[in-house]
């Protein structure tokens, strides 16, 4: 039986098993085998279109072919509808690319998505190479574009009207108008930025005088380097419409995720976000610092009947004996003594072999935290520690015995942490109830 002879609802049906069978193994349904079913019938061309279309990902590269950049806008103009089918944009929007140009004023028609990405990249490549590799790291590739020098055409159709939008993502931009989500994006949940810089420090919403309904954030996301990211998040969290109402109501995030940069940056961070009493998840990772946690307690506490998982990735300074959980235990007491309802803690900590803690008894806090306190909905616990050798230690060459314990040799440092939870979480290895995981990696680096 051919699809023509099936009613449309049921062709329906099964192209969409096949989809979603196949994208559940982890098998892709191509968009070639749409293609060649909607050729057999064109009765169920409409609902091949539906999933050929519904993720679109544009990337312009120094080898992107320009013919697609003309034909792709050719297709939309003789098919608007396909436009009406696509749900999830990723865009990378290259400065002065002829094909950039070409596209941009087609993507006005992308008006019912829930998710988009925009990220910009420089193309100053050869200009900007040799002192890139003189005086920094991050590759010119990915060098933020300032959002304010974009013509005011671009900037329009990059920011066009999306109102069933829901999630974002920005990634290498300076100078974004965090003002404009009120009115194009008003019903963000989901925020996810990356190496967002910000030079204006200016918190007032200044492109209408009219007033909008707060975006109600619930989940927030930061990664990457934290130097630009962290006055782009202050400045969300501080920008007031005219009628002194937030751009951003905090009071509803649920999930957080943040790169964390200088002590002061995260203080800044951790006390305006204490206005949320709704958390669920909770994730943060240092970006070339030892993060200290201690005063987190206080959020943990005012979302200690809502925050189910705390994922913690930390580092270790290299010649130092201090607790390897930087404050976290003693956080968790503040928490323990309430109700809670936390059902899974990971911590993960990059260290080198020179760490003392690794032969210590400072480990022993987090065995008699979780034995001390209740924690009726703890399941699942884990300790993550990884190292990355430059080369071997050689213990001949030590001097005298405090060296040799600075340069303790890669096996000596494995065989200290494979005896760590015996000596020092006991309770956690065998008695807790709790799944308990620990473990260690050593990465040899030459």
């Amino acid at each position: 039986m051919s699809f023509a002879s099936l009613p449309l609802e049921v062709s329906e049906q099964v192209i969409e098993f096949l989809v979603s069978e196949n994208s559940r193994d982890g098998v892709l349904f191509s968009a070639a085998h749409l293609k060649n079913l909607a050729l057999t019938c064109r009765s169920i061309l409409q609902v091949c279109r539906k999933y050929l279309f519904e993720t679109i990902h544009m990337r312009f590269s120094y080898t992107f072919d320009s013919s697609c950049a003309n034909n792709f806008p050719s297709l939309l103009r003789s098919s608007p509808e396909i436009a009406g089918f696509t749900r999830h944009l990723y865009l990378r929007v290259e400065k002065n690319r002829e094909s950039q140009i070409l596209l941009l004023p087609e993507l006005t028609k992308f008006s019912r998505l829930r998710s988009y990405s925009l990220s910009f990249m420089s193309n100053n490549y050869h200009r900007h190479r040799i002192h890139s590799i003189l005086q920094s790291s991050i590759s010119p590739w990915y060098h933020p574009l300032d959002f304010e020098k974009m013509s005011r055409q671009t900037r329009e159709v990059l920011l066009h009207p999306i109102p069933t939008l829901t999630t974002l993502k920005l990634e290498h931009i300076a100078n974004f108008p965090f003002d404009e989500l009120l009115f194009n994006f008003p019903n963000i949940r989901d925020l996810e930025i990356s190496d967002l810089k910000v030079d204006d420090d200016s918190t007032e919403c200044t492109i209408s005088k009219q007033t909008f309904p707060p975006l109600k954030l619930e989940r927030l996301c930061s990664r990457g380097p934290s130097r630009n990211h962290a006055s782009a998040i202050l400045k969300l969290m501080e920008m007031q419409q005219s009628n002194g109402e937030p751009v951003v109501d905090f009071s509803r995030l649920k999930h957080l995720e943040l790169s964390c940069g200088e002590e002061s940056e995260w203080n800044t961070i951790r006390t305006t976000l204490l206005q949320t009493d709704q958390l669920e998840t909770l994730t943060l990772m240092p970006d070339d610092t030892t993060l200290d946690l201690t005063g987190i307690g206080r959020l943990l506490l005012a979302s200690r009947m809502t925050l189910k998982e705390i994922h913690i990735f930390n580092q270790a300074t290299i010649f130092i004996d201090e607790n390897p959980f930087h404050g976290l235990c003693e956080e968790l007491e503040l928490l323990g003594r309430y109700p809670n309802v936390l059902e899974t803690l990971s911590y993960s900590l990059a260290t080198t072999p020179h760490f003392a803690c690794s032969t210590g008894v400072t480990w022993s806090a987090l065995d008699r935290v979780i034995n001390d306190f209740p924690w009726p909905k703890l399941k699942r616990l884990s300790i993550d520690i990884y190292t990355d050798i430059y080369g071997d230690i050689d213990d001949g060459d030590c001097a005298n015995e405090e060296e040799y314990e600075i340069n303790l040799s890669i096996n000596d440092f494995k065989s200290r942490l494979q005896n760590l939870p015996q000596k020092w979480l006991p309770i956690l290895l065998e008695g807790s109830g709790k799944d308990f995981e620990f473990k260690f990696a050593v990465h040899p680096t030459t």
